[in-house]
């Protein structure tokens, strides 16, 4: 029975060693394409059936190429990296086509798939690719240019202003601090230069007197007002770009006491030069701003005064 039982030991041994050589020499893919079932003394295998051979522009399937249907190993390792267990995987096509499978053995050669992008050797693009920039718009010819921005042909101010004496002789020289208007119009023949008139009238000063009447004393006073008419005022303006607009300013013309005088002893002449901005809150309207010099000459005096002028300007 002892001897019975040893034989019987020394036989499953055996048995388990041949069975572990012929596993070590069989390929992993015999393995992968071996049936499920573990008996194999139960009948003859089933020949593979004959397949129909592969359409025009379709690529040859497994079966169709004779090899064995891939069937996932259950002892796989699912985290392993690709190609770890020995699988072969095609290197991918580096211009992104998809790699070509090795043609059947024993069968025809697999027809190229199309509709792929067509690759740089036939002058295509790939998806992605940077494209060429836009041919830039042609240049502007010079003359087509303006070198400053649109200052309008014709303008008209109303201006108030603060004027006060700085020297000379009565009656030419005030001598009160005074606050006056006046109007001006002209023409921009230029768009640096402009020609144009103006009015301005301000009381000029007070004057006391004493006159007898009637035996007695009474007190006079004159308030004359200092009327100028500009027969011609130039404006000569900075070659400069944006709102603000600096200019000078030169004018003259006649002085008066009255509006229109009628004595002659009360007409004189005066000068004036000033410099001052444009400052353009719309594109035909601005704000003018500026400091004024002006010399009167009334019964051979001459009288110096100064002024600080703002006025409103439409232009068109």
């Amino acid at each position: 029975m002892t001897t019975y039982a040893l034989l019987m030991l020394w036989t499953g041994f055996a048995a388990a060693d041949d069975m572990a050589a012929r596993l070590e020499t069989t390929p992993a893919a015999v393995h992968r394409s071996a049936p499920a079932t573990p008996n194999e003394e139960k009948g003859p295998a089933t020949p593979n059936k004959q397949k129909s051979p592969p359409r025009g522009g379709e690529p040859p399937t497994a079966g169709d190429r004779g090899d064995a249907p891939s069937v996932a190993d259950p002892f796989a390792d699912p985290f392993a990296a690709p190609g770890a267990s020995g699988e072969a995987y095609p290197a991918p096509d580096p211009l992104g086509a998809p790699a070509s499978r090795p043609p059947a053995t024993g069968g025809r050669a697999a027809t190229p798939v199309s509709g792929g992008q067509p690759s740089a050797a036939e002058g295509g693009a790939r998806a992605g690719a940077p494209q060429p920039l836009p041919a830039p718009p042609s240049a502007e010819p010079a003359s087509a240019l303006k070198p400053h921005p649109w200052r309008g042909k014709g303008y008209f101010a109303a201006s108030l202003s603060l004027a006060g004496p700085l020297a000379g002789e009565a009656p030419a020289r005030g001598n009160v601090l005074s606050l006056g208007g006046g109007i001006e119009a002209g023409l921009r023949v230029h768009e640096l230069f402009a020609l144009g008139m103006g009015l301005q009238a301000q009381p000029h000063a007070i004057y006391e007197s004493y006159v007898e009447f009637s035996n007695e004393l009474a007190l006079l006073q004159s308030r004359p007002t200092l009327v100028t008419w500009d027969f011609v005022a130039a404006r000569f303006f900075v070659p400069v770009r944006g709102v603000v607009q600096p200019f000078g300013l030169v004018s003259g013309g006649i002085a008066s006491y009255e509006l229109f005088p009628v004595r002659p002893e009360r007409i004189g002449a005066h000068v004036r030069a000033g410099a001052g901005i444009d400052y353009w809150i719309a594109p035909t309207v601005s704000l003018e701003l500026s400091f004024d010099y002006r010399a009167v000459f009334l019964r051979q005096t001459v009288g110096h005064m100064a002024q600080f002028r703002s006025a409103v300007v439409v232009h068109w």
